[in-house]
């Protein structure tokens, strides 16, 4: 004999492989079968996650010198400070992480300018598999 809690456990299974077996057959093989507005939304979400990828791999942290410099001001004016007080160790620590931020600056700047070049060279064949992930 079946429980309530059973025989509605069996019709949420159900439902469960009914619903399944129609979002299988909701799977496009095609691009042409896509609109206009999703193949292009498409194509700008992997031209973003490509440059948010690239740009995170020039995403540093901030060194703990840096961090807990003793010294106010801009970069520039701590690293004046370094000099006067002769603070060679946290010097080194502040350009260099000046130059990684400048380098930062400068890779988020291409990617930037570049959107629409990255955005057009996405292939066919990455546009259908990111939209059949997509669903």
């Amino acid at each position: 004999m079946q429980t309530r809690y059973q025989k509605n456990r069996e019709e949420i299974a159900v439902d469960t492989l009914l619903s399944l077996s129609q979002g299988t057959m909701d799977f496009r093989l095609n691009l042409n079968e896509y609109s206009e507005n999703e193949r292009n939304e498409g194509r700008s979400m992997i031209a973003r996650k490509y440059c948010r990828d690239k740009l995170n791999g020039y995403d540093k942290p901030i060194p703990e010198l840096v961090k807990y410099c003793p010294y106010n001001g801009s970069y520039e004016d701590q690293i004046k400070q370094c000099i006067e007080h002769d603070n060679l160790e946290v010097y080194g620590a502040l350009i260099e992480y000046k130059n990684q931020m400048e380098k930062y600056d400068s890779i988020k700047k291409y990617l930037e300018n570049n959107f629409h070049r990255f955005k057009n060279n996405v292939t066919n064949e990455e546009l259908l598999n990111y939209l059949q992930i997509k669903g």
